[in-house]
């Protein structure tokens, strides 16, 4: 890759383990460390910068517009990905996680340390 092929970057809020997630002009990367950037994509503008609960390894996912952000405590912190931070819900999984949540057909499954969870329909 050359120079000229790069639209931008930054060296903040970078992630080692967690994969960032775009919708539509939004980047969301959510580091290691908990710190949740949310950048405009074309421009690589930060658009906002939040702290969330503990530390992250789970990578971020979306579904319907919602976006899953686990922390490796135990908090799972749902956002809606805008130009402003806006925390849908907050709730305590009870223990560690450290895979990242899947989604399938309308349904959310999130394993922790002790046992797999399925959130939605039947």
């Amino acid at each position: 890759m050359t120079e000229t092929n790069i639209a931008w970057r930054t060296n903040n809020g970078a992630a080692y383990v967690p994969s960032p997630i775009v919708s539509g002009n939004h980047l969301l990367v959510v580091a290691d460390n908990g710190v949740a950037n949310c950048f405009d994509a074309k421009s690589g503008k930060c658009l906002w910068r939040e702290r969330l609960d503990g530390g992250h390894s789970p990578s971020a996912v979306m579904a319907n517009g919602t976006t899953y952000c686990l922390s490796d405590k135990d908090e799972a912190t749902l956002i809606r990905l805008g130009d402003e931070f806006e925390v849908v819900a907050k709730n305590d999984l009870g223990e560690p996680v450290s895979a990242s949540p899947a989604i399938s057909q309308g349904q959310v499954f999130i394993r922790t340390h002790q046992a797999l969870y399925c959130i939605g329909k039947k």
